[in-house]
């Protein structure tokens, strides 16, 4: 039986999927930095920190997972601006917006 070809994340989604995951990793090293600065790093009452330093990192790793197949699905569009890169401008105006 031949298996069923997956349809392709578009580019376009690539692009949507990028800035959320820019968002959360923000948030996260954000969150993680509030609370190693109001809790012990180490031991028992460490958990939290250590939990949200995996949590960005596991992000980090979906996000470079994904911009390799962003690479390879649409090699003349990708740029590493789409993972990495600063949030699209009308996310930031919106986030901008909505912090006013």
């Amino acid at each position: 039986m031949a298996s069923k070809s997956k349809k392709k994340i578009s580019f376009e989604r690539h692009v949507e999927i990028g800035n959320e995951l820019k968002r959360i990793h923000t948030f996260l090293v954000t969150l993680a930095v509030e609370v190693g600065n109001a809790y012990p790093l180490t031991g028992q009452k460490g958990k939290a920190y250590k939990a949200l330093g995996k949590a960005y990192s596991s992000i980090d790793q979906a996000r470079s997972e994904l911009e390799n197949r962003m690479y390879e699905d649409y090699p003349q569009e990708a740029n590493t601006h789409i993972y990495y890169g600063q949030s699209s401008s009308s996310e930031v105006t919106s986030e901008q917006n909505s912090n006013n």
